[in-house]
């Protein structure tokens, strides 16, 4: 019975030593990432354009009536 204790003890400190204190550790682990470098002469990736502009005469939205569709006339 004893045996059960110690193990469960020893596993319930090696938890709590694992989670201790470990809220600013992103904080010294980040550090500064450069910027990325493209070598001369390199072109540039021609992109299709995946949401084309219709060639419509846009006259903007249309008002809206706050009346319900059965008061209108």
């Amino acid at each position: 019975m004893r045996y059960i204790t110690l193990i469960a003890v020893f596993c319930a400190s090696a938890l709590l030593v694992g989670c201790a204190n470990h809220s600013q550790d992103y904080l010294k682990k980040g550090g500064h990432i450069d910027s990325l470098v493209v070598p001369p002469g390199v072109p540039m990736i021609k992109q299709q354009s995946y949401f084309p502009i219709p060639k419509d005469n846009y006259q903007g939205p249309k008002s809206v009536s706050l009346k319900p569709p059965t008061l209108r006339k």
